[in-house]
């Protein structure tokens, strides 16, 4: 299958649902929270991100695993030489390689993101320095083209996400509605009481639900995209500072702040 990228370029991707992905084991290796990778830089004022270009098509298979990916075309048998995309276990296996790559550097992974976090100019200088050495040292390449928006405060929303959910309309059945908190699901964390704020939405979700939108609905949809516009943070958790647990009860869900 052949899909494109944000930029234009082609992107391969196979569908081994069917018959590879069926005989691999489950994939054992964890993944790290974005909220883990972030934790480390507590006292950082200074960061950068690196991006791997065609992150997983950069790690070699062996002569086993490459006839496990062989192809029959209208031209032929084909076979990856790299990871590709659409083996359940590539995601695992890259971030595997990746912390074994950048173990004892300054540097943190999550995928194909490498957060380089200094306490300022003149340290950071240096621990990129050393995190690019190790990279090439290891054969990878990576994209200069892309970055992301992390500074000293925190973290915030992507601008182009928020601003492709300003542009959704409401949904109009149970299928729109699903592609709608799943998109502003990945920014809970940035939006207090977010799980009350979009429990009208959640009971179109049962299965009982007889699909209405009235005022209840669309008050909750307004609400949710009109927070997001507002100037959201996530602040780096520091453990050196006092650390408070707040519990109350709740009839529609449960959170937890610190």
């Amino acid at each position: 299958m052949l899909l494109k990228r944000k930029d234009g370029r082609p992107r391969l991707v196979v569908d081994y649902s069917t018959g590879l992905n069926d005989k691999l084991e489950e994939p054992c290796y964890t993944l790290p929270l974005p909220e883990d990778v972030f934790t480390r830089f507590a006292g950082c004022s200074v960061f950068s991100i690196l991006d791997f270009s065609d992150a997983y098509h950069q790690l070699m298979l062996d002569k086993e695993s490459q006839e496990l990916t062989t192809e029959s075309t209208p031209f032929g048998l084909f076979r990856y030489k790299r990871l590709c995309f659409g083996i359940k276990t590539a995601v695992s296996d890259f971030q595997e390689v990746m912390d074994q790559m950048l173990h004892d550097t300054p540097g943190g992974a999550y995928l194909d993101d490498v957060v380089i976090g200094s306490r300022n100019t003149e340290e950071h200088q240096k621990d990129i320095e050393e995190v690019l050495a190790r990279i090439m040292e290891w054969g990878f390449k990576l994209n200069p083209k892309k970055c992301k928006i992390i500074d000293a405060s925190g973290i915030h929303p992507d601008p182009e996400k928020i601003a492709a959910i300003q542009k959704m309309i409401e949904p109009t059945d149970v299928k729109t509605l699903r592609s709608f908190l799943g998109l502003v699901n990945y920014y809970q964390s940035f939006l207090p009481a977010f799980r009350e704020m979009r429990e009208p939405l959640d009971d179109l979700l049962k299965n009982d639900a007889t699909w209405k939108w009235d005022v209840p609905e669309q008050a909750a949809f307004d609400q949710i995209k009109s927070k997001l516009t507002d100037e959201c943070l996530l602040t780096h958790y520091d453990p050196r500072l006092p650390i408070t647990v707040a519990a109350d009860a709740s009839a529609t869900g449960m959170g937890g702040i610190s």
